[in-house]
């Protein structure tokens, strides 16, 4: 207990956690309030000084935010301690007692870092792409309101902060899915997200309750107390870890609580089963698909488990589940990114698939190398999504790359960068993506809860990953033009506004490999954020050495990396399909271009059947139980008032007895019952 206690007083307390979720609010209130007032009744010539306006509001907070992190990143660097806000009692029910309090540890200061500086890119790519929007500062508004939300999602202090950021993010993300809410269809897509993240939801939910229920508390670090108290045995056995956490709960109950907290990670990091509507997201804005559906809040599942790894650590079945749930979402989702025509479609499965690369990478217990990947994840996706958005732009909402070709030498700039960005999740030698991917496949051979099986599944998926990714390359940047007369009269280049972000994140795209390469270029990096920052290797018999696994997944991204600019590079106004170049038949085909058929699927045994319930509920109930019960009420109040209404006949002297005889009755009672 004296550990504990000298743990927690060696935390420094400081506003600046507050302030760094505050200053997106401080935007958000601006453009929300100030700024509709300032432009009340401007004529169209000033829109864009309204955009400029908005739009350099809310990037301006962001960017003070990240400046912000920045400063208490270098506080983590020199001192181990953590920076915690003051604490403020907030619900006080019973045993229910709950601070606001905000903590940034070498875990959350990754993410912040993450989302204030790849916000602060996107926000300023948005006064380029979104300038003739005329809901551009709603627009603002709404990112704003999202980096609140995933900030306080970071460093909350307890699970109802976290919930409260969790469902604040999945406000945002419907908001902005149907930014358009004029288009039916955008709407009905946001409308989707919203139901299936609920869905997850429900699992958090039953995780705290019963996670309230075992241990007392809602509190993050009070829940990983036992972790903390043990501080001296972080390096030390799975088996010592578990038997240290199973003196607090048993192994069931553990399981239970690691399962459910997974299904809420399933639905906002989009796994099977609930992956389905991180595709139909990208209706929304670009920029919102690359912020918010693609670097941030689709990561937030992943972060989850890694800020719970003390309870994953005891449970080897829900490590087990976690593994092969993400193992296989990043295989499945590969298998559709392949077939798909929509450029964000591609991208929107490579996302689902390189989240499930980071699932596996929790489930084998490498859970550094999954925050690794998420970082560089965030860099490259991002970068990818802005470059797709930079050529949708160009080409006047055209989003079919099979509408594409030969863009490459009008949009130069943006070709290169998207360049860098495939190498990067493709996984090439010395860009980011090469490193974390190969720290993750190492991970799944070197860890106990590893193995061959789950290592030859993320080498496929990372073999179809770099040709599915250079099929996109080839399709919309070279071979031979396929896009129309219209379009080619106004195709231009990005403006400067939009371009720097992309120079910036192909820039971090590049060199993000650093920030994991502890062992001899940074001594003091997050790498040892993590509480098994010294992973156990007592007993296992690698099949592989880290330098086999390293050149083997090196050759195999160059193979398919070529393979896919050779094989889609199109000679034709008709771009080549896939069943003619890798000789498959129609029918696995067409099973890919429409994703499994999965959607059809939930919709024949899930949606039709509870629309025609709901439907025969709605006719049961407003027929025979509303209609029958108001018309009955209706009957008797209309019958007991006319009865009553005999009573008013306006003759006082009858009024005055029946005062009487109230008077009489009440004194009668009052006498006869007072004891």
């Amino acid at each position: 207990m004296n550990e504990l206690q000298s743990l927690q007083t060696s935390l420094q307390t400081s506003f600046l956690p507050f302030w760094i979720i505050l200053l997106p609010l401080i935007g958000l209130i601006i453009n929300a309030v100030i700024t509709p007032l300032i432009f009340r009744g401007v004529h169209n010539h000033l829109h864009k000084t309204k955009v400029i306006f908005a739009g350099s509001v809310a990037t301006l907070v962001i960017f003070i935010s990240f400046l912000l992190s920045c400063y208490a990143y270098f506080i983590l660097s020199s001192n181990s301690s953590a920076i915690k806000s003051p604490s403020y009692l907030w619900p006080n029910i019973d045993t229910l007692k709950i601070s606001f309090q905000l903590v940034i540890d070498k875990l959350s200061i990754i993410l912040c870092l993450v989302v204030t500086a790849v916000g602060s890119l996107i926000h300023l790519y948005s006064i380029g792409y979104m300038g003739k929007d005329d809901g551009v500062v709603r627009y603002f508004v709404f990112l704003n309101l999202f980096c609140f939300s995933m900030l306080l999602l970071i460093i909350g202090n307890s699970l109802p902060l976290m919930f409260f950021g969790w469902e604040g993010v999945g406000l945002c993300s419907y908001l902005l899915i149907g930014f358009w809410y004029t288009d039916k269809e955008k709407l009905q897509n946001a409308t989707k997200a919203f139901i299936m993240n609920r869905i997850g939801d429900i699992g958090l939910l039953l995780a705290m309750v019963l996670i309230f229920k075992s241990i007392g508390t809602l509190e993050i670090s009070n829940i990983n107390q036992i972790i903390s108290t043990y501080q001296s045995t972080y390096q030390n056995t799975y088996q010592n870890i578990q038997q240290i956490t199973q003196q607090t709960l048993d192994s069931q109950t553990i399981t239970i609580i690691c399962l459910l907290l997974f299904v809420g990670a399933i639905g906002k990091s989009a796994q099977i089963p609930l992956y389905t509507w991180l595709p139909d997201a990208m209706s929304g804005p670009t920029p919102v698909s690359a912020l918010i559906h693609a670097a941030t809040m689709v990561t937030a599942g992943v972060y989850m488990i890694v800020r719970f790894s003390p309870l994953y650590q005891a449970s080897p079945t829900a490590m087990a589940v976690i593994a092969t749930i993400g193992a296989g979402t990043a295989l499945f989702a590969a298998t559709i990114a392949i077939a798909q025509n929509d450029i964000k479609k591609v991208l929107a499965y490579s996302t689902i698939s390189q989240l499930g690369f980071m699932f596996l990478a929790c489930g084998v217990g490498a859970y550094t190398a999954a925050i690794f990947h998420l970082l560089t994840h965030a860099f490259f996706k991002a970068l990818l999504f802005l470059g797709a958005g930079s050529v949708i732009h160009a080409c006047q909402g055209e989003q079919d790359m099979q509408k594409f070709g030969g863009l490459r030498k009008y949009l130069p700039h943006t070709f290169v960068t998207m360049m860098i960005g495939s190498f990067a999740i493709s996984g090439l030698p010395l860009f980011s993506g090469f490193f974390s991917k190969d720290e993750i496949l190492f991970s799944v051979l070197a860890l106990p809860y590893g193995g061959s099986g789950l290592y030859l599944i993320a080498t496929i998926t990372a073999f179809l990953t770099a040709i599915y990714t250079a099929r996109l390359i080839s399709m919309t940047f070279l071979g031979e033009e396929r896009f129309t007369v219209m379009v080619r009269k106004y195709l231009h280049e990005s403006p400067s506004v939009m371009l720097v972000p992309l120079y910036v994140l192909a820039f971090l795209a590049t060199i993000g490999g650093i920030f994991g390469l502890h062992h001899f270029l940074v001594p003091n990096n997050y790498s040892e954020i993590v509480i098994f920052s010294k992973l156990p290797e007592i007993g296992i018999h690698l099949p592989l050495t880290e330098r086999e696994v390293m050149i083997s997944s090196a050759f195999i991204s160059i193979v398919g990396f070529i393979l896919g600019l050779t094989l889609f590079r199109t000679k034709t106004k008709e771009s080549k399909s896939i069943r003619k170049i890798f000789k498959i038949p129609l029918s696995i085909q067409r099973v890919l271009e429409n994703k499994y058929y999965v959607d059809e699927i939930y919709d024949y045994i899930l949606v039709r059947p509870l629309r025609l319930f709901a439907y025969h509920c709605s006719i049961f109930v407003e027929q025979y139980v509303f209609d029958l019960v108001i018309v009955l009420l209706q009957r008797v109040i209309f019958s007991l008032g006319k009865k009553l209404r005999t009573l008013q006949s306006g003759d006082v002297q009858m009024y005055l007895l029946f005062f009487l005889l109230g008077i009489t009755s009440f004194l009668f009672l009052a006498l006869n019952f007072k004891g």
